[in-house]
């Protein structure tokens, strides 16, 4: 059972974070020390489509797997193998260094500099054109899904929301988050895709800048309503205004952006340190407010002594559920 051989070549280190997708949390590979992050996706949970597997005709598995087994990138997260149990499918991939998403990175650290957010950005603009370039959407950009390190590489993750896009392909709902809605889906029309993801693009740039959403209101986003703080660039403001545009058709392709010289300007990295914020480790509270496993808590933060004990139960106990 494949169940059994993720338990014998894979073990749990640290629960991060679980919803209603299932749950992710850091591991190891027992043949070569090598630590990864394991993904655990309930079947009910999975609202993508299902792909034929190309080795096993007559099985299918969620587009997920299909895509991130296709993509080679250096700013997208590498895929290493998968296992399907009876109730969900466990999708290992690599760990980068000390990395986190942008959402806590930009909570920890909330005043960046234009000039090291442009560098940010040109990461995950570098991804998503790789992505368009082979008629392939992400589906849901945003800063929970760019990782971080300490040497300030990013790579897109989460890929569960993925389709394939073309001229004859045309999309009527949307399964991104609500504050990455464009006017198109607002106004409940038909939408290809490339723009809507320039849109998402643009609500994540803004969010970098800023440290704020730049809509708050329905009305806000179908008129684009945008408000700059004072010392973003000029360069930079143009930017945001094109990716979001009220008009789909008006906003840049992703390859424009990519080539965009604010977004090729060379950076001295050794300038920026951040070892507080990738140094931290994730605390008890944390855990208890991710997993709302309360009583769990309670049961085992007698025998649990360190923080680290308190994450490896919560990761091996989920997995436990799962392979049972």
């Amino acid at each position: 059972m494949n169940e059994d051989v993720y338990s014998l070549k894979y073990e749990s280190l640290k629960f991060l974070r679980c919803g209603n997708f299932g749950s992710i949390s850091e591991s190891r590979r027992i043949v070569d020390g090598r630590e990864t992050i394991t993904k655990v996706v309930t079947v009910d949970s999975i609202f993508g489509e299902w792909v034929l597997c190309e080795k096993q005709k007559n099985r299918q598995i969620p587009s997920e797997i299909h895509f991130l087994e296709r993509l080679e990138h250096p700013n997208i997260i590498k895929f290493i193998e998968y296992f399907q149990t009876k109730t969900s499918f466990i999708i290992v991939t690599e760990k980068r260094n000390s990395g986190i998403d942008l959402f806590e990175f930009i909570n920890k650290q909330p005043k960046l500099e234009e000039k090291l957010t442009a560098h940010i950005f040109s990461q995950v603009l570098s991804a998503v054109a790789y992505l368009h370039s082979r008629n392939i959407l992400h589906g849901d950009i945003k800063e929970e899904n760019v990782v971080i390190d300490r040497s300030l590489n990013c790579v897109l993750i989460d890929f569960g929301s993925s389709a394939y896009f073309g001229p004859d392909v045309a999309f009527s709902s949307y399964s991104g988050s609500p504050q990455c809605i464009c006017p198109e889906v607002l106004r409940r029309e038909i939408f290809r895709g490339p723009e809507q993801e320039v849109w998402c693009l643009g609500v994540l740039l803004y969010t970098l800048l800023h440290f704020d959403y730049p809509f708050h209101s329905d009305n806000d986003i179908l008129n684009s309503n945008l408000v700059f703080n004072e010392e973003i660039s000029q360069d930079m403001q143009e930017v945001l205004l094109k990716c979001l545009h009220p008009i789909a058709v008006c906003r840049p392709a992703v390859s424009y952006l990519a080539n965009v010289d604010l977004f090729k300007q060379p950076i001295e990295l050794n300038l920026y340190t951040f070892y507080d914020i990738f140094d931290a480790d994730i605390n008890v509270e944390t855990i208890k407010a991710n997993t709302g496993q309360g009583t769990s808590y309670e049961k085992c933060s007698s025998t649990c002594t360190s923080d680290d004990d308190l994450n490896t139960f919560y990761a091996n106990s989920f997995l436990a559920n799962i392979l049972l």
